[in-house]
């Protein structure tokens, strides 16, 4: 009997080997299965015909898998790039593999997987001829807004990121060209709050701040961000944290690199 014709247009010899699987698959537990081709336009369909009895059922739900398998590990890939060059413009071919590798994890979810797979079961038990992406575009539009969602999360998480390097970028450029107003600061979280102190474990002038304070003010600048106004204003020689666990502290390395220092242990860790 013919169990299915499965068509599509992309990732063809992929495609073709998966189906060779399930078929090699069928045979070493007694069942056979022929896998002939039809070419219909650009499409290529692949007629799989059972030869075994009694088996019909459990052999379509097994198609049904791979043709999960399919969808979810071979053309999801080309699913995600075709959304996010039909939502967004403007990224690289760098960008996109960025973004679209990152879709692609988001996508990953087995509960999915189990739903298409009941699609599929249901349309096969009912018709024959399978076109994949026509099944996914028109069956499945849940699926399809759920990868709509995962490019648009990994768009914005790509658009965070560029953000931030462009943001520290600037952050350096200012720090490189001044001259440093103190050798050592050392950092020291307070509260909800940081003290700068320099290498005597004295306050930092205020004078060397030009006006800045760490101070919350009435303007709704994050003690994080007045940490960085601060530290950029008096660029200098050497940074002291004492602490490691603090995220600001990952975006200072990354401005101030080789100038910062981990405090091992002392009195001030001990404070905070």
């Amino acid at each position: 009997m013919e169990l299915a014709r499965v068509g599509t247009s992309k990732a063809i010899s992929r495609v073709q080997q998966r189906l060779h699987l399930f078929r090699d698959v069928l045979q070493g537990d007694g069942i056979s299965v022929d896998i002939g081709e039809q070419q219909l336009g650009k499409s290529v369909f692949y007629c799989c015909y059972l030869k075994t009895n009694g088996v019909a059922e459990i052999c379509r739900y097994q198609l049904a898998e791979t043709i999960a398998d399919i969808i979810t590990e071979i053309l999801q890939a080309e699913y995600i790039r075709r959304i996010l060059r039909c939502h967004y413009t403007g990224f690289d071919r760098v960008e996109e593999g960025s973004i679209c590798a990152e879709a692609q994890l988001l996508a990953q979810n087995p509960r999915r997987k189990r739903r298409i797979i009941f699609a599929l079961l249901d349309y096969l038990n009912n018709h024959v001829y399978l076109h994949v992406d026509g099944f996914v575009r028109f069956r499945l539009p849940d699926y399809w807004e759920e990868l709509v969602d995962c490019v648009d999360i990994a768009v914005g998480n790509f658009q965070d990121r560029k953000e931030h390097e462009e943001f520290v970028s600037l952050l350096r450029f200012f720090v490189d060209v001044q001259e440093p107003r103190l050798e050592t600061v050392q950092i020291v979280r307070q509260n909800r709050g940081y003290v700068l102190l320099d290498s005597q474990q004295r306050p930092v002038d205020n004078s060397l701040l030009c006006g800045l304070s760490l101070e919350p003010n009435d303007y709704g600048a994050s003690p994080e961000d007045l940490l960085l106004s601060a530290l950029v204003t008096l660029s200098p020689s050497t940074i002291v944290l004492h602490s490691d666990e603090d995220p600001i502290f990952s975006t200072i390395g990354e401005v101030f690199s080789q100038r910062i220092r981990y405090c091992t242990g002392c009195s001030l860790c001990l404070k905070d």
